[in-house]
């Protein structure tokens, strides 16, 4: 799904002074899905206020819309998506488990959210194995 090497460019990524967004949406119902570039909207409406921001994420947003807008979303529980158009980086990652609508903005991505996902995900997958061979 998503290798250490990916994690770890996601951990150590440095925007270098632009800005690196951090976005999750839960998409584990097909309202979810129908909703999600509104979501995502609400999500980052606090950090567009009108004094430069917006125009600094311009480019971010706009790959962010055509992605929400496409089938990027139609088989994913979550989506995490990392993204600072400044330094050229887009990565986006459909999660097999949802995970709480969250939007982040700062120097560095926050890949903390994705790492509890991961582990939920191979909770779930150990606990299915020990079903298995318990019947």
């Amino acid at each position: 799904m998503i290798s250490e090497k990916e994690l770890k460019t996601l951990r150590e990524f440095d925007g270098r002074g632009s800005l690196a967004l951090s976005v999750y949406l839960r998409l584990d119902t097909p309202e979810k899905k129908r909703q999600a570039y509104e979501t995502f909207r609400r999500c980052i409406a606090p950090y567009l206020n009108g004094n430069g921001t917006d125009a600094a994420l311009r480019e971010d947003l706009d790959l962010i819309k055509v992605y929400l807008q496409t089938n990027g979303i139609k088989y994913a529980a979550g989506l995490a998506i990392f993204s600072c158009a400044d330094r050229l980086f887009w990565r986006a990652y459909q999660l097999p488990v949802p995970v709480p609508d969250h939007v982040e903005l700062g120097p560095t991505f926050n890949v903390q959210p994705l790492e509890e996902a991961l582990r939920e995900r191979e909770y779930a997958l150990v606990t299915l194995l020990q079903k298995e061979r318990v019947a």
